[in-house]
């Protein structure tokens, strides 16, 4: 059975696992370099007991199979009504219509949290999420050409998506 919570520290193996499978894949992260659950610890801390940018995990049978968050956008005070989002789903789980219910939770959180705009940034390769953005009602509002490479050496176009929420 499918289930919503907080992520709990005890998760950052299983999370890291998740980001790492991200990161092996190639075209969905810019990082290159597998990593500790001590080095995603460091990016996910400020998420926990963080009502406003919360990380939250789907489980399965009490096994994390994906997580999502919320997080600043930009920390110049002007930005603070916008949230970035971002969301992982276990390689295994892909293609069940769980990236939406991730993205459906994280978009009610955000309403709820009063944002008024949400952004995503993906690879232009990443067609499986760029199509999830556009179905919940993201628009591209930008793209970066070529700005980054994968493990592989090849150049990956950025993609900025944004929802607003007002």
């Amino acid at each position: 059975m499918l289930s919503f919570r907080p992520a709990l520290r005890t998760d950052f193996e299983r999370i890291t696992t998740i980001y790492n499978q991200a990161i092996q894949h190639g075209n969905i992260t810019a990082d290159l370099v597998p990593e500790t659950p001590q080095q995603r610890m460091v990016v996910l801390e400020e998420h926990l007991d963080n009502s406003h940018y919360p990380l939250l995990v789907l489980v399965d049978n009490s096994e994390v199979i994906g997580y999502g968050y919320l997080s600043t956008y930009n920390i110049r005070p002007g930005y603070q009504q916008t949230a970035e989002v971002s969301y992982y789903l276990d390689m295994a789980h892909r293609g069940q219509g769980l990236g939406t219910k991730i993205l459906r939770r994280l978009l009610t959180i955000a309403q709820d949290q009063g944002f008024d705009n949400l952004v995503a940034t993906t690879f232009s390769v990443n067609t499986a999420s760029n199509h999830l953005l556009l179905k919940h009602g993201f628009a591209l509002w930008g793209e970066l050409p070529n700005i980054a490479r994968n493990q592989h050496g090849d150049l990956l176009s950025q993609q900025l998506y944004g929802l607003y929420l007002k």
